[in-house]
């Protein structure tokens, strides 16, 4: 009876060290809850203002736009680049989009990207300014996406 009571001990031993393991996996951190709680914990007040530049300076900007998707932001594509004396645009990222338009979705950055080279080469502008590729959907709140945009505004 005793050798039969240590058997059945060592047969549970596997499965507590499967679970210690598994415990301790999910006990160094979740990366997705540790990120959601820093932005959550950020407090409004000390954050940055951006300040406007007297007139006499350029601001720096970096236009996130879906062009292809609605007329509004050709509209504001085309008033800035009338206004380099004071916009310093430093790039465009093209926005990814999605609604009931013939091309929303996956193939949305793309027709943006097209409409943004069309823009700037009517403007005379063609390879004066960078164009980026935006990012495909956030899948999660908290997690973010990768894409050359995402990488344009980390200089």
């Amino acid at each position: 009876m005793n050798a039969l009571k240590s058997d059945r001990h060592w047969a549970i031993i596997p499965s507590l060290a499967l679970c210690v393991l598994l415990t301790s996996e999910f006990a160094r951190g979740d990366e997705y809850r540790q990120r959601r709680e820093a932005i959550q914990a950020r407090r409004a007040p000390d954050r940055k203002v951006p300040v406007i530049p007297p007139r006499d300076q350029r601001i720096r900007c970096i236009i996130d736009t879906d062009a292809k998707n609605e007329i509004d932001d050709v509209w504001a594509i085309g008033l800035a680049l009338c206004c380099q004396d004071r916009f310093q645009i430093e790039g465009f990222v093209a926005a990814n989009y999605d609604n009931t338009v013939e091309d929303a979705g996956p193939n949305s950055i793309e027709g943006s990207v097209a409409v943004l080279q069309t823009l700037l080469d009517k403007a005379g502008l063609e390879g004066k300014i960078p164009i980026y590729r935006g990012s495909h959907p956030l899948r999660y709140q908290f997690e973010p996406s990768e894409s050359e945009g995402v990488d344009l505004t980390s200089i």
